[in-house]
């Protein structure tokens, strides 16, 4: 009874491992997805927010607004 246990204690420890790598990876790539996002968002942001309204002002200067 005390090997079957000493056994079965054995088994879960190595799944609590496997488990403990497996956060940790997926850990990583979430760390890895939201610095990707950031700098998608911040592409967009450079490219169709802020570069689209220093054109505006350079055309129509920074107190006209277009018709």
């Amino acid at each position: 009874m005390a090997q079957k246990l000493s056994r079965q204690l054995r088994a879960a420890e190595d799944r609590i491992a496997e488990l403990e790598a497996e956060v940790e990876l997926y850990r990583e790539k979430g760390d890895r997805a939201e610095q990707w996002l950031h700098k998608v968002y911040m592409e967009i942001e450079e490219r169709f927010i802020r570069q689209p309204e220093e054109n505006r002002r350079a055309t129509f200067g920074p107190n006209r607004r277009r018709a």
